[in-house]
């Protein structure tokens, strides 16, 4: 698969990509990573109709919103930073801020907002909506995944004129602008109209977005559809598709026979189908972002002071008697890229590969012992994310169970939908001790993601090591990227030589299209599926 590579450049918009192509031990499907190569043709599609299993969490509003959103929420709103039109680097051609600049202590951020850009209430977006937005998407309530991180990163914002503010840190980070963005942000960057906010309430907003996107919602059926339609005012030229209609079908085999039927036009589907389906004359292609597919420990010692899971020697035989390459080969089709580096090796700055846990159970069952366990005495709990784009997702867990069984530990697979898991792992309410098993989105910036994961002294997701999150809270500190990239791959390599987490393998989402879609870069930007470049093709570098 292809892997990509971040070089650094100018903070933080001149960060450039450079694709890597890894040559895999396993034949792949025949699936078209798509990325574009120059031109700027376009051409009119009066709609597309996209077929997936899941629409996440179907939030509108970007406080609620979780990274599963950001597939539509980009259509509907703009972010304060952006990315170019392949969505593989920071562009300052897309976003709302037109410039900025950094004072000399790098602790103030002056941005320029371009003048022009309407909401789709046609009011004019003003830098007391940017202050307004970014200062509600990232407040206590927020749901947005970074929005306590970026909160941090703020100590205020100071509207200067109706196009220029001003962001304060109480320290220089690196993060705050690719934070702002969908670079490595959720839904932190997204702009509304405070004023429409203001006067029809937060309950109206959420059914009745309004946004400065290149779409506007058109409809809504929960659990069903979301229909968005061109906003012609958009700043950088009216979209080139008139209508973007998603609809939730679960079964891969419905989602297939409609695009046969010419009753869909975009289908995600299974790695398995891909060659399938070019065969007979679809165009298929791949996410190239992809995700990691993770375990991490989660040691919540407060709750549980004698949790097995904080012994570093339980934890090394667990993942070294998971049969990554049987589970690559069976149930991912032998696509996925084995790993041991939570960053995504070179998708990450500075990141480098790490050799994954060598599958050896004979080692395994001897750490058992040594860490006083007998047989069959340890029972876990493997808390698993379930989500329309990892339809294996508990196959690979029950594989996993039955790799650990043979080392005499049990296991409770707890498959769960990934929005009724999260809460529970938020509140800390799943049984100990367990695992948590989730896709993550590749990036190249970590900061945000670990601090997540491997926060002390209580780590909700994860689990706590004093050394490792100081060095996590330094990444905040860092003024210069090949520096961060330096610490961010030390810390992989830190996590995995203490057997914080694991990674299965990486691997991308592939889709099938109709006739209607021939060019298609799915992006590289974590969780993104990039549907703006079949949007503004011609009008976005």
């Amino acid at each position: 698969m292809s892997r990509p590579k971040y070089v650094s450049g100018r903070p933080l918009l001149g960060i450039a990509l450079v694709a890597v192509m890894l040559v895999t031990a396993c034949a792949a499907p025949a699936v078209t990573p798509s990325a574009p190569q120059g031109g700027t043709e376009s051409r009119s599609i009066d709609s597309l109709t996209i077929q997936i299993g899941a629409l996440g969490t179907e939030a509108l509003d970007p406080n609620l919103g979780q990274l599963d959103d950001k597939p539509y929420t980009r259509l509907l709103y703009s972010y304060l930073f952006d990315t170019d039109l392949a969505d593989a680097k920071m562009s300052d051609k897309a976003g709302v801020a037109e410039s900025y600049t950094w004072s000399a202590d790098q602790k103030a951020l002056t941005v320029v907002l371009r003048k022009g850009v309407k909401f789709h209430d046609g009011t004019e977006l003003k830098a007391e909506d940017v202050k307004f937005s970014v200062g509600r998407n990232t407040n206590a309530a927020s749901l947005s995944v970074n929005a306590k991180t970026v909160a941090g990163l703020i100590s205020s914002i100071e509207v200067i004129d109706a196009y220029k503010l001003v962001i304060n840190l109480p320290n220089p980070s690196v993060t705050l602008i690719p934070l702002l963005s969908p670079y490595i942000g959720g839904t932190e960057g997204l702009i509304y109209p405070k004023a429409y906010f203001e006067r029809v309430g937060e309950a109206t907003f959420r059914q009745k977005p309004v946004g400065s996107g290149p779409y506007k919602l058109e409809s809504r059926q929960v659990g069903s559809n979301m229909v968005f339609t061109v906003f012609n005012d958009y700043f950088l030229g009216k979209p080139n598709v008139g209508q973007m209609r998603f609809e939730v079908v679960p079964e891969k085999s419905t989602r297939v026979a409609n695009l046969q039927a010419d009753q869909a036009d975009i289908v995600e589907i299974l790695r398995t189908d891909a060659a399938d389906l070019k065969g007979k004359g679809f165009t298929t292609f791949a996410d190239e972002g992809g995700d990691a597919i993770i375990i991490v420990p989660l040691a919540w010692t407060d709750l549980a002071p004698n949790n097995p899971l904080t012994n570093a020697k339980v934890r090394e035989a667990l993942m070294t008697s998971i049969n990554r390459e049987e589970i690559n080969k069976f149930l991912l089709q032998g696509i996925g890229h084995l790993s041991g580096s939570f960053i995504g090796e070179e998708a990450a700055i500075g990141g480098a590969p790490i050799a994954p846990y060598k599958y050896d159970p004979a080692r395994a069952r001897t750490l058992i012992a040594e860490a006083g366990l007998k047989p069959d005495e340890l029972t876990v709990n493997l808390q698993v994310a379930l989500k329309a784009s990892y339809p294996e997702a508990k196959d690979i867990a029950v594989a996993i169970a039955a790799d650990w069984k043979e080392i005499g530990v049990k296991t409770n697979v707890v498959a769960e939908d990934f929005g009724t898991l999260l809460p529970r792992l938020t509140a800390r309410t799943v049984e100990q001790p367990s695992l948590f098993f989730n896709s993550i989105g590749l990036r190249p910036i970590w900061g945000p993601v670990m601090s997540l994961y491997f926060n002390c002294p209580v780590a909700k997701y994860g689990n706590c090591d004093p050394e490792v999150w100081t060095m996590i809270q330094s990444l905040n500190q860092v003024k210069d990227l090949e520096e961060y990239g330096k610490i961010q791959q030390q810390i992989a390599q830190k996590m995995h030589d203490r057997h914080m987490t694991d990674v299965i393998a990486y691997i991308g989402r592939v889709f099938a299209t109709s006739k209607k879609v021939t060019d298609w870069s799915l992006g590289l930007t974590p969780f993104d599926l990039n549907f703006r470049y079949l949007a503004l093709k011609g009008l976005l570098p």
